[in-house]
């Protein structure tokens, strides 16, 4: 009988133990999705002789995921179209396609970004190799070879 005693007691224990209010601590939790970009740039791009305006071979596309109130600025500089044999060069201006508008700088916002990162076309700029006739009638025989610099850079706008 005391055995019963001692089992019914320890039962009402572990039931009032159970009924016992539980606190809970909330714990906060946070994820950081940096910004990132893609820059495509045209690949190399042969110029044909006498030719005044020359596709690059490719477009400049940017793609990617800023913050609202970030942009990416892409830059180009053009290189001197050299001639090591003749020590000389052959100017030329580097132009968005189909204007004659000299291309130094673009920004993507974004909206932009966005829309080529999720399967759009997005905003891409076509540029082009001007170099005038007169400059062709005055190069010297031999290969020319340049190279156009791009960069990119993500920046802050202000006011948003």
């Amino acid at each position: 009988m005391r055995k019963k005693i001692i089992a019914g007691i320890t039962c009402a224990m572990l039931m009032g133990a159970m009924a016992l209010p539980v606190s809970a601590e909330e714990t906060p939790i946070t994820a950081t999705v940096g910004s990132s970009y893609e820059l495509t740039i045209p690949a190399s791009t042969n110029i044909v002789y006498n030719a005044t305006t020359t596709p690059l071979n490719g477009i400049v596309t940017v793609e990617g995921n800023v913050l609202p109130n970030q942009i990416v600025t892409v830059s180009a500089t053009p290189g001197n179209l050299h001639n090591s044999e003749q020590n000389t060069n052959l100017p030329y201006t580097l132009v968005t396609s189909n204007t004659t508008q000299q291309f130094s700088s673009d920004i993507w916002n974004e909206t932009q970004l966005r829309d080529r990162l999720n399967g759009g076309d997005g905003k891409t700029v076509s540029l082009s190799v001007n170099i005038t006739e007169d400059n062709w009638k005055s190069a010297e025989a031999g290969t020319y070879t340049g190279n156009i610099t791009f960069t990119s850079e993500l920046s802050s706008v202000t006011g948003q």
